[in-house]
């Protein structure tokens, strides 16, 4: 028998700026979480990416236009941040380059 969508547990990522807060857990940009389907909020389906389980096709389709809404940028003394549309950094600390390249590559899904 097979689980319909609102039954199995999707593993997502958190793709938009500012902070998703449900069931006492806080998601960062950038971070991998797993949710069922249903306890994902309408306003925030288009501030996530469906990295594996069953979704509709909406939730998939942001993960084209990732691509764009990062960059690395250079802090100081071999330091690096990567930054959003809004040139604020998503990462809590200063990265070094290779860091702050992967970190862009799983956001953009690249």
């Amino acid at each position: 028998m097979k689980r319909t969508t609102e039954d199995s547990i999707n593993t997502y990522r958190k793709i938009g700026g500012g902070v998703l807060q449900f069931k006492n857990r806080r998601i960062k940009p950038g971070q991998i979480f797993k949710a069922f389907a249903f306890e994902i909020p309408e306003a925030f389906k288009d501030t996530i990416i469906l990295i594996d389980g069953e979704e509709d096709a909406p939730v998939t389709a942001v993960k084209q236009n990732a691509k764009s809404e990062y960059e690395v940028k250079h802090r100081s003394a071999g330091w690096y941040d990567v930054i959003n549309t809004e040139g604020k950094p998503i990462n809590d600390k200063a990265l070094k380059k290779e860091a702050a390249e992967s970190l862009l590559i799983t956001l953009t899904g690249e």
